[in-house]
């Protein structure tokens, strides 16, 4: 069970599991692990992983499940067997979500709502769940996300989108509405990603709704304006209607060409946004790791190579290499019936 993955700049892949930490050395074939030690205060707080940061400096952020924040501390000069991990127990929070924001780190818990982590001290301010605007509005925040005009937006589990303006610690909150066809498509948001148009995007567990609004500073200020946000035109949604295999939506990546790839619980979708229509859906019988992916396993390179992990393991992989079946096959009719009668050819 892949619960998250990035690559550092050297070629190692690292991947959070189930089972602990596992670093995949692409150059050497070499894989190394990382497990939780009882007797060891400098083990990880638990094998059962949830989330992954690598940030500007380098260092690895580790969202475990019970066992708060884990800081991987490696002298990059000797082996990757000394390293060890600086423990941050944040009152045995589940980190489900890590989101690096320079010298902070916005955390989203499993049930303890969201938490602000100072990298230099260690310090953290909590903002738990209220429905008055001052706190997110859930308990359970599955995904941080900062667009490129500073606008913070958080996926909860049953509450839909919360807008964040982390200056004043105001939260807005964006919901489905069962009368609204083009509210939110559902509650439960798993993912967000800006594409290379500026273009919002949100994952959930109906579908894929896309913002109709243009991003843009101060979204915050234009939604507190409204009492109704809900009721908005504000999403196009996309789903089985539009071909989609499933509609839980755990991961969403863009390649160099501008298609959106999407993990689902039934296959990788591979979506064109211009014509909006599902260009290919690939399964564990093309070779790929399984039909059902995991929250948080999505990964882009440098290179334009695109990671996804599920129940099945990791694949990677770059979008200019996979090439379709250009075998044409000869047609022949071999017998003919008409009312079920067999008719000479």
């Amino acid at each position: 069970h892949i619960k998250g993955i990035v690559e550092d700049e050297n070629g190692q892949v690292w991947i959070a599991t189930t089972k602990g930490l596992n670093v995949y050395d692409r150059n050497t074939k070499a894989y190394h692990t990382f497990n939780h030690q009882s007797q060891n205060p400098q083990s990880l707080t638990s094998d059962y992983l949830l989330s992954l940061s690598l940030d500007d400096e380098k260092t690895l952020w580790i969202g475990t499940r019970g066992g708060g924040l884990n800081q991987m501390v490696w002298e990059k000069d000797k082996p990757l067997s000394t390293a060890w991990f600086k423990r941050y127990n944040l009152n045995n929070a589940s980190t489900q979500y890590i989101l690096d924001d320079g010298n902070v780190l916005w955390l989203g818990t499993n049930g303890r709502g969201l938490i602000r982590f100072e990298k230099s001290t260690g310090n953290t301010q909590h903002y738990p769940m209220q429905i008055d605007g001052s706190g997110p509005n859930h308990t359970h925040i599955y995904n941080v996300f900062k667009d490129s005009y500073d606008n913070y937006w958080l996926g909860t589990a049953t509450g839909g989108i919360n807008v964040f303006d982390h200056k004043n610690e105001l939260f807005i909150y964006i919901r489905n509405s069962d009368e609204n066809p083009n509210s939110l498509a559902n509650n439960l948001v798993l993912c967000f990603f800006e594409d290379s148009k500026n273009q919002l995007w949100a994952g959930t567990a109906g579908g894929l709704s896309k913002l109709k609004i243009p991003l843009g500073e101060g979204l915050y200020e234009k939604f507190r304006d409204n009492s109704n946000v809900s009721g908005f035109d504000l999403f196009q949604n996309y789903g089985r209607t539009n071909g989609f295999p499933n509609e839980v939506i755990y991961g969403i990546l863009e390649d160099n060409s501008g298609y959106l790839w999407l993990s689902t619980n039934e296959g990788l979708v591979k979506f064109d946004p211009q014509t909006e229509t599902v260009e290919k859906i690939y399964h564990s019988s093309d070779g790929y790791q399984g039909n059902e992916h995991n929250q948080n396993a999505y990964f882009k390179n440098r290179f334009g190579e695109l990671f996804f992990g599920g129940v099945n393991g990791l694949s990677f992989f770059h979008p200019d290499n996979l090439k379709g079946n250009t075998f044409v096959p000869t047609i022949q009719i071999t017998e003919f019936r008409l009312y079920n009668e067999l008719v000479p050819l």
